[in-house]
């Protein structure tokens, strides 16, 4: 009998004897024997053992005709299209454009500083603007620029009163330098702040190069000062790490800086890296195969690195090891990220909305307007939502279509105008992940 084997197969061959394979649309995860594999790659299905055909039919990664697996795609993006469609929407507030630091990464320091704060006229406009709309929400951002100047005092307090009446999960993007100013405020909301989130990118020779004020001295001691007293009235704190090839041979360093603090023994404490990325550049993504092996060799090194660090900075990975971890059922992935759903609302200084955090102060991207008019751009809201592995002819015959969602859309964008999409390297970085992990996974099957 002709099988067709589905387009969504992946397989990296750990060692002779075995091939780690996985279906990005079911998900499946799955160890084979590489002889069997290699009949499966070459259409010899004559060869494969009737009950492995069967498990690999149940599994998706064959089907006895072309037509079902585009007909079970489409079911799925129905199905996950209604779902999507109905998520609360997430409000960013972002008080001013202004930030009191010089950090060498900063995406936005093209932005036009006419319309730089809010003031309260623009306040009352953003009220305005969700209570005419009557937009069912869950959450509030506080983002920047800094988000927590002094001179933002007022106007972050009513935004966060009013988060805590709505009873909204309060979440806050700051560098941490300001934060004398808030501690009481943050206190009187501990309950509502599902987290705060501070950047720090190593030591303090490290940081102090890369994240610094504008007038040069560095920013590290009094962030620590600051994240010491959050973890002290209860805050819930996230560190973000922001790494590249500057400072990735650093982080074990880092680590046990970090360690010797008892910062990691608390509760409401948390660190996570993040790659820094261009996203007008094609090499933007770069190289992350590469970081990642430099992470992992330290790992291997030092395992207590993964079991804080883990790998939630390379989304490529995400998939695969939510179902190493026993997770059932993983959704693919139709869209890239939450701006192809318009999910995310944010409300700018310049008194335009945007949906894409990194588009913030670029009116053209922007999805409409609460200030000095209510307004949205259709034109601009349908460009961002109808991204999707479906309607992306270059993504949807590719393999990693599902788990990728057709590569960032600001990207593609900012690179080709929107004609084509940017891809992640999925490729790279899995096999990357699967050469330092292969053997355990292998163990974790009772192969090894």
């Amino acid at each position: 009998m002709d099988y067709c084997p589905s387009k969504y197969n992946f397989s990296y061959k750990i060692n002779p004897k075995y091939t780690f394979i996985n279906n990005n649309l079911t998900g499946a995860v799955d160890i084979i024997e590489s002889l069997v594999w290699g009949f499966f790659v070459e259409n010899k299905f004559l060869k494969i053992p009737n009950e492995t055909i069967s498990l690999l039919l149940e599994r998706g990664y064959l089907y006895k005709d072309v037509y079902t697996e585009i007909f079970i795609l489409k079911k799925l993006y129905k199905s996950t299209k209604k779902i999507i469609n109905n998520k609360p929407k997430r409000i960013i507030f972002c008080p001013t454009y202004y930030c009191n630091l010089n950090c060498v990464y900063c995406f936005e320091k093209g932005i036009n500083s006419t319309h730089s704060y809010f003031n309260d006229e623009k306040l009352n406009y953003f009220f305005e603007f969700i209570k005419h709309n009557k937009l069912n929400i869950d959450s509030l951002e506080l983002y920047g620029g800094e988000p927590l100047l002094s001179i933002n005092q007022k106007i972050v307090e009513k935004v966060l009163t009013f988060a805590k009446n709505k009873k909204l999960n309060i979440t806050i993007i700051t560098n941490g330098t300001s934060l004398d100013d808030y501690l009481s405020l943050l206190r009187a909301l501990r309950e509502n702040i599902e987290m705060v989130q501070i950047t720090l990118d190593g030591v303090r020779a490290i940081n102090d190069k890369r994240r610094k004020f504008k007038t040069g001295e560095g920013s590290f001691n009094i962030i620590i000062d600051n994240i010491s007293k959050l973890l002290e009235i209860g805050i819930n704190t996230n560190l973000r790490v922001n790494i590249d090839k500057k400072n990735v041979y650093n982080i074990s360093e880092f680590f046990e800086f970090i360690k010797s603090l008892g910062w990691l023994n608390k509760k409401n404490f948390d660190i996570r890296l993040a790659l820094v990325k261009d996203h007008s550049k094609d090499e933007s993504y770069f190289f992350p195969e590469k970081l990642l092996e430099i992470i992992m060799q330290q790992y291997n090194k030092n395992p207590e690195l993964e079991k804080h660090f883990g790998f939630s900075a390379f989304k490529q990975l995400r998939n695969i090891i939510s179902t190493l971890n026993g997770i059932e059922n993983t959704t693919p992935r139709f869209i890239n990220c939450e701006t192809n759903i318009l999910e995310l609302l944010i409300f700018c200084p310049d008194g335009f909305i945007y949906t894409c955090p990194e588009s913030i102060g670029i009116t053209k991207y922007a999805i409409g307007q609460f200030y000095p008019i209510f307004s949205y751009c259709n034109s601009v809201k349908n460009t961002w939502r109808t991204k999707n592995i479906l309607s992306i002819e270059k993504c949807f015959n590719c393999k990693f279509a599902p788990i990728c969602g057709g590569g960032c859309t600001y990207s593609s964008f900012l690179i080709s105008n929107g004609e084509n999409p940017v891809c992640e390297k999925y490729e790279a970085v899995i096999n990357k992940f699967l050469k330092y992990k292969g053997d355990s996974i292998l163990k974790s099957y009772k192969l090894l």
